[in-house]
């Protein structure tokens, strides 16, 4: 059977994506017709769409909790253990930039970061890795895209199933080797809030 091209790999992401968020798209289209008045919900209704789709929200949790004096809950913090770091590394596709000044800028931003925290919160033991999101609200968030983007085509990082981005092994070995370069570049992402 012939191996998938970038294509169809792309595709079935896609499509996987689709699959996987399918409850939370229903939900949206259900609670604008309801505020369209096209449908009517009360709410048991919604609190029976909200059990369906608990175990889609249920990993971005550490504890929630419900009680009469409201909603409590800790948003579930994405470090990548050892197992999940050699999963997600896989192979290298030797597409490797051939220095850190050949990086668009928004690539440099990411990949300062990543290296950054990485270097000083788990150096010299890369077998973790540190990793972070930019929310959808952040201005930086198309920057942060293309950045991601840009260092995904070179094989340089991944992306978790929480959008998570963290350095591959190549990343790892591309970062030590323009440690001078990317340690001269002005750290851009510096606050982070645990997700």
């Amino acid at each position: 059977m012939k191996e998938p091209d970038e294509f169809e790999r792309e595709v079935e992401r896609m499509g996987e994506s689709v699959r996987r968020n399918f409850g939370f798209l229903a939900l949206f289209v259900l609670g604008v017709l309801h505020l369209l008045g096209r449908v009517k919900f009360d709410w048991q209704v919604l609190i029976v769409f909200s059990i369906a789709l608990l175990h889609a929200i249920a990993p971005l949790f550490r504890f929630l909790r419900l009680s009469k004096d409201g909603v409590e809950f800790e948003m579930a913090v994405s470090n990548a253990s050892r197992e999940k770091v050699e999963e997600l590394a896989g192979k290298s596709s030797g597409r490797l930039p051939s220095n850190f000044d050949a990086m668009t800028p928004e690539a440099k931003r990411v990949l300062k970061s990543l290296w950054h925290f990485q270097k000083n919160l788990y150096a010299p033991e890369h077998s973790t890795r540190w990793g972070f999101a930019v929310g959808q609200a952040n201005d930086d968030y198309t920057d942060f895209l293309s950045g991601v983007g840009f260092l995904i085509a070179r094989d340089l990082v991944v992306t978790d199933l929480n959008r998570m981005v963290y350095l591959k092994n190549e990343g790892i070995d591309f970062c030590q080797k323009n440690d001078l370069e990317i340690d001269d570049y002005p750290l851009h992402f510096r606050e982070f809030r645990a997700t």
